[in-house]
């Protein structure tokens, strides 16, 4: 399988898909296997990262900020997500 430069992430990972797809038995079994990985990818910065899909609890638009005072500047505020007050982080600032 070839490369190009030009294409990115979200393209090859396309591609992937679709050639698994076209070799798909149909079964949900074997899409429910043990042993095999699902994942998310995402980015930081200019860095790519990927985490396992029982790491991700939801993903969602950003929300409404509540800025927190004194707190260092990779904390973007809290945010009230269905009741519960959750922290916001820069990733990018926080890890570079």
């Amino acid at each position: 399988m070839t490369v190009t430069a030009a294409q990115s992430p979200f393209e090859i990972l396309a591609r992937y898909e679709r050639l698994s797809l076209a070799h798909a038995s149909g079964t949900q079994e074997r899409f429910e296997a043990p042993g095999l990985w699902r994942g998310i990818g995402y980015r930081a910065g200019g860095y790519l990262f990927v985490s396992a899909i029982e790491e991700i609890n939801e993903l969602l638009a950003v929300p409404t900020l509540t800025p927190v005072p004194g707190t260092k500047p990779w904390l973007l505020g809290v945010a009230n997500v269905r009741g519960n007050l959750m922290p916001v982080v820069d990733m990018a600032r926080f890890l570079f």
